[in-house]
């Protein structure tokens, strides 16, 4: 996986030199080994000094905040990034990037540290952190290490309890640890405090109790163990359902090998598949919020697999916000390849859906833009999607665009609702312009003279601009004009280099249109049939004669073995044209042939 690379200034002194070379390769190779190794170099220079030169500082900082804005699941480097602030700037700034940690990447780990670090330095945000860190991983299996650092930290005792209520309802690794520490504690609260007022109701039936001050002491501690111990009696099922798949998931981080990722993915699949139809059948919250995590974590390892994000948004779509949907949206394009761009451009429409600002849409679009800038495809896709976006939205007004594009005579230009493309301008290569053109054709009433003035232009010599051939094809055809679908034919086979597949298409629409008006063909054509359409076979073949290549007669005596020269090739001597437009037809004579002996013969083949 390769990141572009940002211009970072490394002081121009001698004792750098080992930073310099390492930034130096990383320009010429941004693999994932030589950021690395710019890394280590940096780690080494600091263990070495205590002074530190500013512009050392903005290097590292650039370097690392450049970095894991790209890859955030790297957790080793965060930390290394966190220390060398540390030793550089002060505690402020390394807890600046604990923070930044969380937000790219709120995993157990960074969370671990940060609260660490916040309850080390007196921090007031302690219980709005763990609070954070819980929404993102309460019904992680492997949570403990979290769970632990709150209990750590919290003295409250009405806060500890609601914090044991959550967690012996959790299956994750460490259920049984616990549920033996709520059962210490649990006898010293109120039982009200311990038991929701409908499950109380419940043994206070079986009491016969009409309300919990005539429960005795006794009866209290009876009715605290016998719902604890149910608690952990579900827990403790789930655990064991879900043992089979933790038990296999054994590589959970970020790796660039492909080969660990895809032996896991299965079980992660199945994993999270069983969850999902155990939620279909009783759709609760805790299951919910279990099931979003495991989708979270599996995404860690495949985050560049475009089908799970699919399936993630697709979970969670019904019951989150715009924020978080637009979220999971934005941190998914950071990973998918540009080969999948499916979700890029779904998310055009949940702008839509959610009435976002043409100002934001407009924004990512032109995002988008940039994204492709190298990749054609993705490119053209974008290109695709604006257009289809402005004509949903009566915005599509281009004929200034494509006038200043093709050089004709400027107009004075309308009011920005007239010439909306004007904001994307800068991004639109000649490709992006034969898409436009393409699409702006059909609000044409009569788009002859649009042909007549601009067929020639060097912008529909492009492979892009096939569009723009087919329509005035199809166009002409529709019309029945076959004049002006021969010269059409003609000009595209003689005078542009498209494609054989493409000529072949070509060939075979207007075979097609001239066989349905066999009439009107023999008389566009004075009573003799059109030749390019008897030769249609011979155009579609791969013969360098045919095939519409300007062949010479050297070609020609190449035909059945390249390269060597043969000058007996087989001939028809007797050849005849018929007019198919004549009601007699004089029946030929036998064909003749030359060269037949001589092409028999072995082929002389040129000494090595």
């Amino acid at each position: 996986m390769n990141t572009p690379i940002p211009k970072i200034s490394i002081p121009d002194d001698l004792q750098y030199a080992n930073i310099t070379k390492a930034y130096t390769t990383l320009q010429q190779s941004p693999t994932l080994t030589n950021w690395e190794s710019l890394f280590s170099e940096y780690t080494t220079y600091t263990n070495s000094t205590s002074s530190y030169d500013p512009q050392l500082k903005t290097a590292v900082f650039d370097s690392y905040n450049h970095f894991v804005q790209t890859y955030p699941y790297y957790v080793s480097h965060w930390k290394n990034w966190t220390a060398l602030e540390y030793k550089m700037n002060g505690i402020e700034s390394s807890l600046k990037v604990m923070r930044l940690s969380v937000e790219l990447y709120p995993c157990v780990d960074l969370y671990v540290d940060y609260l660490a670090a916040l309850i080390q330095n007196g921090s007031e945000d302690v219980k709005q952190v763990y609070m954070q860190a819980l929404e993102n991983n309460e019904f992680d299996f492997n949570g403990e290490l979290l769970w632990d650092k709150i209990f750590e930290y919290e003295k409250d005792p009405e806060t500890i309890l609601k914090l044991y209520l959550r967690v012996i309802k959790v299956p994750c690794y460490a259920y049984a640890k616990y549920y033996n520490q709520f059962i210490k504690i649990s006898k010293s609260y109120d039982i009200r405090l311990v038991i929701s007022k409908d499950e109380l109701s419940g043994y206070l039936s079986r009491f016969d109790k009409s309300n919990v001050d005539e429960l005795s002491l006794v009866e209290k501690h009876q009715i605290v163990d016998d719902w604890s111990y149910n608690c952990f009696i579900k827990t403790q099922e789930k655990v064991n359902a879900i043992w089979k798949y933790e038990s296999e998931l054994l590589n959970q981080k970020y790796t660039s090998d492909i080969a660990v990722v895809k032996k896991e993915q299965k079980v992660w699949m199945e994993y999270i598949t069983s969850e999902i139809e155990v939620y279909n059948k009783d759709s609760n919250e805790d299951e919910f919020k279990l099931i979003a995590n495991l989708f979270q974590r599996c995404l860690i390892p495949n985050c560049h697999d475009e089908s799970i994000w699919v399936k993630y948004l697709k979970f969670i779509n019904n019951k989150s916000n715009f924020d978080k949907l637009s979220q999971v949206h934005q941190l998914s394009n950071k990973f998918i390849p540009l080969t999948q761009n499916n979700l890029r451009f779904a998310y055009i429409y949940l702008l839509i859906k959610y009435s976002q600002t043409q100002d934001i849409i407009f924004q990512y679009f032109i995002d988008l833009l940039k994204l492709f800038n190298s990749y054609k495809s993705g490119y053209l896709q974008t290109i695709n999607e604006l257009i289809a976006y402005l004509q949903s939205t009566n915005r599509f007004n281009v004929d200034q665009l494509i006038n200043e594009y093709l050089g004709s005579k400027k107009k004075q230009r309308q009011a920005d609702n007239n010439f909306i493309l004007s904001i994307f301008q800068p991004y639109f290569t000649d490709d992006a312009m034969c898409l436009i053109i393409t699409a702006y054709l059909p609000t044409l009433s009569d788009p002859r003279p649009f042909f007549a003035s601009n067929y020639k232009h060097k912008l529909f010599t492009r492979s892009s601009a096939i569009g723009f051939w087919k329509f005035f094809f199809e166009y002409e055809s529709l019309k029945h004009n076959l004049t002006n679908v021969n010269f059409i034919l003609n000009y595209i086979r003689t005078s542009l280099s498209f494609p054989k597949i493409v000529l072949d298409q070509f060939t075979d629409m207007a075979y097609e249109l001239s066989t349905a008006n066999i009439l009107s063909e023999l008389h566009t054509n004075h009573g003799k049939s059109n030749t390019e359409i008897i030769k249609r076979d011979l155009r579609k073949s791969n013969s360098a004669y045919y095939g519409g290549v300007k062949g010479s007669e050297q070609l020609v005596r190449q035909i059945g073995h390249p390269t060597i020269m043969m000058d007996a090739t087989p001939q028809i001597t007797n050849l005849t044209t018929v007019d198919l437009s004549s009601d007699a037809v004089e029946v030929s004579a036998f064909p003749t042939f030359r060269n037949v002996e001589k092409a028999a013969l072995p082929v002389n083949y040129p000494e090595a």
